[in-house]
């Protein structure tokens, strides 16, 4: 325990020869001789900083809880070693750390007082303990001989508190506000005001009261604040509370959308998504916005979008909808409310588009029927006047691209013999996609006549192949509508003509078949073996 506060010591130089035989009498060793010498030293040649007096007195009782703590000092102290890591006011009977926060800038060097005054009021009935340590010193390097520890006693002191409107935090209008006010057994007076510095004077008290109505606050938007002080039977004064509320009578102003006409396009429909931002502009001064919802209303019908989560002054969101008109327009609003519950809106119309572009159209490319294996297509746009130039194709139903700008495609690699047909789609700048349009570009063996998917010919058709390089091969050709087809010639030769004449727009189809005279050995008989050079072939005559 340190050393109590009302311990002066003083020893006179004659008294050292005395003091220094019951030393060392009393003392167990040398280092506690020399010690013991040392202190008595210091304290014959005045070398500790020394308490003089303290305020509140030690043990006193019934203290105002709103005085500050004074300590008087023998000599000049260093104010920057007077702080919250030197000097303590605890609750009894921990001594440990601090309780109250405190102020230790005001130290007057003339009279050598230091004042600390408690942040906010103490606590009443409380005892309190300050404890002032040795890492308080002297301007001239001294420090104290002991801790002083000293206690005392507050007295419950007038308090109270007051909210506006039952502790709301914004009110949206003009109108005058309740005060809702509480306070301890002590107080008896109170008085309030707009401005602080109208609680100062003397005076002006009036009865306490738990509520006062239709109180008038200080005019227009912003932060509004009442402040209010309580008083016992004695005028004992209370700290100053206060309460804060923002008034916000001016709503949002939202908007929806700079663009006053949307176009939106579904594909495939429904549904339809579009992503859209709004963007807010709050008056100033503002409570704050507390919500944004997007709404999509009218039209066939509607749907709720929001409420949206508030991050920044820009909202994006992405709108579902499901329509099957393209002439009713939606309205899309952005609806805003600020936390003093001031709500506006701002709207975009919606038309949803639906309507395809016209097709591609092919404007050139590898002639039909082409004796290449690697063909191209080429074509142009439709001429829709909201097409984006963007293309997807499939070539025999097998999608080559999916979006492109290209207008040309050329495989790359060899097809097979037959039709191979390409199907061009286009997009419009709100992703409609057209329908396909088509063009088939037969890939035939150059050495037959008619090539495969020759228009054009004669009704008197005559029919001719390749030599399979034998002599013994010989030759069935089978000719007549796809489907129904029936031979028509059987022989060595390399052509024949169909024996009967053509009609005009008519798809035929003919094959022909090489068949190998294969000799045998003479035990056994002679045989054929067929090869297999049947091709498919159509004429379309014009």
């Amino acid at each position: 325990m340190g050393r109590r506060v009302t311990r002066f010591l003083f020893i006179i130089p004659a008294a050292a020869v005395v003091l220094l035989s019951l030393l060392l009498a009393t003392c167990s060793n040398e280092f506690d001789i020399f010690n013991a010498i040392k202190t008595e030293m210091k304290i014959a040649n005045d070398l500790f900083l020394e308490v003089k007096s303290i305020s509140p007195e030690e043990n006193a009782t019934l203290v105002n809880p709103g005085v500050p703590i004074v300590v008087v000092f023998d000599r000049s102290i260093d104010p920057e070693t007077a702080n919250e890591s030197t000097i303590f006011i605890t609750p009894v009977p921990d001594p440990a750390g601090p309780l109250k926060e405190l102020d230790f800038g005001d130290y007057d060097d003339d009279t050598k007082t230091l004042t600390i005054e408690p942040i906010d009021f103490m606590d009443g009935p409380e005892s309190y303990t300050i404890r002032i340590t040795k890492g308080v010193k002297g301007a001239d390097g001294s420090e104290l001989q002991d801790e002083i520890i000293w206690s005392f006693e507050t007295r419950e002191w007038p308090a109270g508190s007051i909210e506006i409107n039952g502790g709301a935090d914004y009110i949206a209008d003009d109108s005058d506000v309740t005060l809702n006010i509480s306070y301890n057994t002590q107080v008896q007076w109170m008085k309030y005001s707009t401005v602080e510095a109208d609680l100062d004077p003397a005076g002006n008290w009036v009865g306490a009261s738990t509520s006062v109505s239709n109180f008038a606050l200080a005019p227009d938007d912003g932060e509004r604040s009442v402040y209010i002080k309580f008083a016992d039977g004695s005028y004992n004064e209370s700290e100053v509370e206060s309460y804060s509320i923002f008034r916000d009578t001016a709503p949002p102003e939202p908007q929806a959308g700079a663009d006053r006409n949307i176009l939106i396009t579904t594909s495939p429909p429904p549904p339809s998504a579009v992503s859209h931002t709004g963007t807010s502009s709050d008056p100033v001064p503002s409570s704050g916005i507390k919500s944004r919802v997007w709404t999509l209303e009218s039209g066939p019908g509607s749907l709720d979008i929001g409420p949206i989560e508030v991050t920044d002054d820009t909202v994006s969101t992405t709108i579902l909808a499901d329509t099957d008109s393209d002439s009713v327009p939606y309205v899309l609003r952005l609806t805003e409310t600020d936390n003093a519950g001031n709500s506006s809106y701002d709207e975009v119309l919606i038309y949803w588009d639906r309507t395809a572009p016209d097709p591609p159209t092919f404007t050139g490319g590898t002639a039909s029927p082409a004796t290449i294996l690697d063909p191209t297509w080429e074509w142009q746009t439709g001429g829709s006047p909201d097409s984006q130039l963007y293309y997807r194709y499939s070539l025999d139903g097998s999608i080559i691209n999916k979006g492109t700008p290209d207008t040309s495609y050329t495989p790359s690699s060899d097809l097979d013999y037959g039709p191979h047909t390409l199907s061009v789609a286009e997009k419009d700048k709100l992703g409609n996609w057209s329908t396909d349009n088509s063009r088939t570009i037969y890939v035939s063996p150059s050495d037959i006549s008619p090539l495969w998917g020759a228009t054009g010919v004669s009704t008197k058709l005559t029919l001719s192949w390749p030599s399979s390089g034998f002599s013994r091969y010989t030759y069935k050709v089978y000719f007549g509508l796809p489907g129904d087809l029936s031979l028509i010639y059987s022989g060595s030769d390399l052509s024949v003509t169909v024996p009967y004449t053509l009609s005009y727009l008519t798809t035929y189809e003919w094959y022909y078949t090489a068949t190998l005279l294969v000799m045998k050995p003479k035990r056994y008989p002679a045989g054929t073996e067929n090869y297999s050079f049947r091709t498919r072939f159509y004429i379309k005559l014009p």
